[in-house]
């Protein structure tokens, strides 16, 4: 009993700021993440599908309006978030590896329950962290962990830890990380993985406005063409059938108008949301430059800010 009137929102307000705790990780470790476009209207299909793994694991399914979900899934830690339009899936495996690729923990997951996740994947990332104690690698064996491709990476957290990626869907579907754990603590290994996680994310779901937008500009451009032609019509009005005959035209050109708006206003809202967390993301990271590689931030950015322009 408080000595005043709390407001009724109070409470849950407050629970929600611990709501989504970071996982606590220790390296050796190795993640498997998805994200999945689910849209806001398929929470039942995922749910009974998040209940279907539950039991596979003799686990206690999440309650039905959980917005996240953690249980420990055999040697595999597993942890769930809905969020407005999209939900992610993450698979935590403990211990020492040799192929930071090889065998990741979403291998050791029921393949038809994988492929029968509800939604599409927009991303999906293999992350393999490895201890201080771990051998340096030349850039070429770097290279090699990611099919030899070109690699980005940077010092991250004050060189606490550094961070490779090729930026590439491998064949088995999944981007690939490679981070080095140079003395983080567990929740801030934790907290690396999910700001690692959410750039993945979070990039892709801000660049699904850019095909809009390619769509739309040709209509603009034709839209922007008539509009003139109607306003230089203005001076040639010479009667009521005149003005009759432009007055449906630009009713009909604001009608187009509006109708490529609702088609791109709600792709173009959240593209512009998830962008700014994609920068907020990668400020987090506090990366610094490895010697003869370019930095995250420079390669993530260089490519999103013309994008987000467009």
């Amino acid at each position: 009993m408080t000595p005043f009137r709390e407001h009724p929102q109070r409470r849950a307000l407050v629970d929600e700021i611990h709501a989504r705790p970071y996982l606590l990780l220790r390296a050796p470790v190795r993640l498997s993440h998805l994200a999945v476009l689910t849209g806001e209207g398929g929470q039942a299909a995922e749910r009974a599908h998040l209940d279907q793994l539950c039991r596979t694991f003799n686990v206690a399914p999440p309650p039905a309006d959980a917005p996240l979900f953690s249980a420990r899934l055999g040697p595999l830690l597993f942890r769930w978030e809905r969020h407005t339009e999209f939900s992610t899936y993450t698979f935590a495996a403990d211990g020492p590896f040799d192929q930071p690729f090889k065998e990741p923990p979403s291998s050791r997951l029921p393949a038809d329950w994988l492929k029968a996740i509800p939604g599409e994947a927009i991303s999906a990332v293999h992350i393999a962290i490895e201890p201080a104690s771990a051998p340096d690698r030349a850039v070429e064996q770097t290279s090699a962990l990611f099919d030899n491709n070109t690699v980005i990476g940077s010092a991250v957290h004050g060189g606490q830890a550094r961070v490779w990626t090729d930026a590439r869907v491998h064949a088995d579907g999944y981007g690939r990380f490679l981070v080095k754990d140079l003395g983080l603590n567990q929740r801030q290994l934790g907290r690396l993985a999910q700001r690692v996680v959410e750039i993945a994310s979070y990039y892709l779901l801000a660049m699904l406005a850019y095909p809009l937008a390619r769509a739309a500009l040709p209509k603009i451009a034709a839209l922007e063409r008539e509009l003139s032609n109607s306003v230089r019509m203005l001076s040639e009005i010479s009667g009521l059938g005149d003005e009759s005959a432009l007055l449906k035209r630009l009713s009909t050109l604001a009608a187009e108008a509006e109708a490529v708006a609702a088609t791109t206003n709600y792709r173009f809202s959240a593209a512009r949301a998830y962008s700014a967390l994609v920068s907020q993301r990668i400020e987090d990271l506090r990366g610094a430059r490895l010697e003869w590689m370019q930095p995250l931030d420079e390669f993530l950015l260089r490519r999103l800010a013309p994008a987000m322009e467009t």
